[in-house]
């Protein structure tokens, strides 16, 4: 797990994210934890193309999917709905991959 999902901050390299699309924010919430595309979609049930169209801004992903990457990863509404770089990436002192 990289040193952003320990911490729970975006890293300075990763802020200009924050203020993109909620699929840039997607990405980077996946780098942050060192993950695929792959594994990210096992993890939330859905194909990998979806995440990749997600990240690449070519759909938004409903609110059922913001609320299971929030759960699933511990990841702070506001910041993946606002990208609010006042806000930690994560809600607590680490994220979760199960």
């Amino acid at each position: 797990m990289s040193t952003a999902a320990q911490t729970g901050h975006v890293s300075p390299s990763m802020c200009p994210h924050c203020a993109g699309t909620i699929g840039r924010r997607i990405r980077t919430v996946r780098a942050a934890l060192g993950i695929s595309q792959h594994v990210m979609a096992l993890h939330l049930g859905i194909a990998d193309k979806t995440i990749k169209n997600y990240e690449g801004g070519h759909r938004d992903p409903p609110s059922s999917l913001i609320a299971a990457i929030c759960e699933q990863f511990r990841i702070d509404a506001a910041w993946l709905l606002l990208g609010d770089p006042s806000r930690p990436m994560f809600q607590h002192e680490q994220a979760r991959v199960d």
